[in-house]
C-alpha cells in the first residue's frame, strides 16, 4: 500500500470518519488533479481516516514527477509534515470546501497564492510516510471527508486495489483539447490473444514494439480501452509501421455511440506517423472503444501498434 495515513489529520482526536456528510453548499466543479489526457488508476484503503483516493498512472508515463494540478480555483497553502503527509497542500475554494494533495516531491506555488483550476500546485512524488509515488487526493466539506467526484459525477464506490477502476483527466484541456493514447504495450489498456506475436522489426513503430497477426476469418481482434470522458465526437488516429508484406485492409473497429463501424486501413504505406481514420461519437466511460481485426479479405500480416482518441 502506498499511503499510511497521518494522525494530524483526524477531523477529531481520535475519530474515523467513515460517512459522506451532505454538503449544505454545492461543490465546484472538481476535475481530476493531473493533467489533461492522462489515465491514472485509484484506490482506497480500508485504513484511511477519510473518504481519500491515491492515484497511479497507468498511460506509460512516469508517475514519479508528474504535475499536480489544482482540481478547482482557490487559495493554496504549503505544509510538511515528515511522518504523514510529507510536503502536501490545501486548496481552501471557500463556502466550506478544501482539497488536499499529499507527498509531492515539490512545490509549484508560493505558500497563499491564488491558483485557477488546472493550475500546476507541485509534483507528484513520495515524501513523508509514503512506500512510493502516488497522488493522495481529498475533498473535505467543513472539515469532513466527502467522497470524491470529478466533474459531477461520483467515483463510489471506492475499489479496494489497483487497476480495477480508472480516470481520465480534462483538467487543463483546452476546448476540444482531450486526448489519449494506448499503445500495445500500455499496462491494462491494450488486450490480444497469444495468436497476436510481438515485434520491433520496422523502426516506423510507436515506441518499443508492435503487434501482427495473420489475416482469418476468426473473432480474434486486438482492443485498445480507453476512459473516455464524456459522450462526444473523437477523432480516431492509427500508427503501425509500413511494409509491401502488411495488410492492404486492415478492419479498425471503432465502437460508437451508434453501433460498431469498420474503417479498413492499407498498412503497406504511410508509416510511422499518425493517420486520421475518421471522427466518430463515442460514449463516455473507460471500455474497448478500437479494435483491429484480423477478419478481412485483404492480405498480408494486420498490425496493431497504437491508437490515439482527440475530443473535437
Amino acid at each position: 500500500m502506498y499511503l499510511k495515513k497521518l494522525a494530524v489529520l483526524l477531523v477529531a482526536a481520535g475519530a474515523f470518519v467513515a460517512v459522506d456528510a451532505s454538503p449544505a453548499i454545492a461543490a465546484p466543479n472538481f476535475k481530476a488533479p493531473f493533467p489533461c489526457g492522462q489515465t491514472w488508476t485509484y484506490d482506497h484503503h480500508s485504513a484511511e481516516v477519510r473518504l481519500a483516493l491515491d492515484f497511479i498512472r497507468t498511460d506509460g508515463g512516469a508517475t514519479a514527477g508528474t504535475p499536480n494540478l489544482a482540481s478547482a480555483a482557490g487559495t493554496a497553502y504549503r505544509y510538511y509534515q515528515a511522518g504523514g503527509a510529507g510536503n502536501y497542500i490545501v486548496i481552501d475554494h471557500g463556502a466550506g470546501w478544501k482539497t488536499y494533495y499529499f507527498h509531492l516531491a515539490a512545490f509549484s506555488v508560493a505558500n497563499g497564492a491564488w491558483v485557477a483550476q488546472g493550475q500546476q500546485i507541485g509534483t507528484t512524488g513520495s515524501t513523508g510516510n509514503s512506500s512510493g509515488p502516488h497522488i493522495h487526493y481529498e475533498q473535505l466539506y467543513n472539515g469532513v471527508g466527502q467522497t470524491i467526484h470529478i466533474n459531477g459525477v461520483s467515483l463510489a464506490p471506492y475499489p479496494g486495489q489497483y487497476y480495477q477502476k480508472y480516470l481520465t483527466s480534462d483538467n487543463g484541456c483546452t476546448p476540444g483539447g482531450w486526448t489519449s493514447t494506448v499503445d500495445n504495450a500500455t499496462a491494462d489498456r491494450f488486450s490480444a490473444s497469444a495468436n497476436w506475436g510481438t515485434s520491433s522489426y520496422s523502426p516506423q513503430r510507436y515506441g518499443a514494439d508492435y503487434r501482427f497477426a495473420n489475416p482469418q476469418s476468426i473473432s480474434d481482434a486486438a482492443w485498445y480501452r480507453f476512459a473516455v470522458p464524456a459522450t462526444g465526437n473523437y477523432r480516431v488516429d492509427v500508427w503501425c509501421p509500413a511494409l509491401p508484406g502488411y495488410s492492404t485492409a486492415a478492419p479498425h473497429i471503432v465502437v460508437t455511440t451508434g453501433g460498431n463501424q469498420v474503417v479498413n486501413v492499407d498498412q503497406r504505406v504511410n508509416g510511422g506517423q499518425w493517420r486520421s481514420i475518421g471522427t466518430f461519437s463515442l460514449a463516455g466511460g473507460d471500455y474497448n472503444a478500437v479494435a483491429v481485426s484480423r477478419w478481412t479479405s485483404g492480405t498480408g500480416l494486420v498490425i496493431a501498434d497504437a491508437i490515439r482518441l482527440t475530443r473535437v
